[in-house]
């Protein structure tokens, strides 16, 4: 996988698609089909697609990582998107989102088909929604800068969307999600250099309650993924 991913950033993507198929047989063959490994493996090779300007196999081939990596969900449209969103969603979901919509936006710029900017559109959102979601969940400084790094990526695509619609349309509501999509922007890099600062700001609150809250977000974010483990188990207990 990570062999897979030193030719993709290199650009030598037929190296990079035989790595990638090579990681998702062996997951596949050592933990079956639930397994997130795998399913970010289907991510991958939707991105090799993807940066080759082959958009439509990319939206297909995303959409399959995206039904590996949602308990229950099945659907193979690669337009679709699930409704409810995911609670408890993956980690990698938003990676899969982002990807469609990018690859939908460039049908779109080749087109000039605007069901394409719209389902564009309902993507990014689906993004963003579900990178709040995780960033709420999880509590480990790595996983907070990677998901910080990807946010600013995400949200800046879909602001430029959202302007494209509202040039489009004329309705003033995307000129109002872009705004937001602006704000949420500037709000994810201050919470970010407020993670390393909450100790200062909260002077007055003893090291044993910080601790104590700690230890409690790190329980809840186990018990959660035990619950994901159950739902994609086949036989939830």
């Amino acid at each position: 996988l990570y062999y897979g991913e030193f030719f993709f950033r290199n650009k030598e993507y037929d190296k990079a698609r035989k790595k990638y198929l090579e990681a998702y047989e062996i997951f596949n063959r050592l933990f079956g089909q639930n397994n997130r490994d795998r399913a970010y493996a289907i991510l991958k090779l939707g991105e090799i697609l993807l940066a080759e300007g082959k958009e439509k196999e990319a939206l297909q081939t995303l959409q399959d990582a995206m039904v590996a990596m949602i308990p229950l969900y099945s659907n193979r449209n690669p337009l679709h998107l699930p409704s409810p969103l995911p609670q408890v969603p993956e980690y990698y979901l938003p990676g899969v989102l982002y990807n469609k919509a990018t690859a939908l936006f460039k049908l779109w710029e080749k087109t000039g088909d605007t069901a394409y900017l719209m389902n564009s559109g309902r993507h990014y959102r689906a993004c963003i929604t579900l990178t709040d979601r995780i960033r709420s969940l999880y509590t480990s400084d790595e996983s907070i800068i990677q998901l910080s790094q990807n946010i600013r990526k995400y949200i800046e695509d879909a602001m430029k969307a959202s302007i494209a619609i509202y040039k489009y349309t004329g309705d003033e509501k995307y000129l109002a999600e872009a705004f937001d999509y602006s704000d949420r922007s500037k709000s994810a890099l201050l919470l970010l250099a407020f993670r390393d600062l909450d100790e200062i700001s909260l002077g007055a609150v003893p090291r044993v309650v910080l601790e104590e809250e700690k230890s409690l977000r790190n329980r809840i974010m186990g018990y959660k993924k035990l619950i994901y483990d159950q739902e994609i188990s086949g036989k939830p207990n």
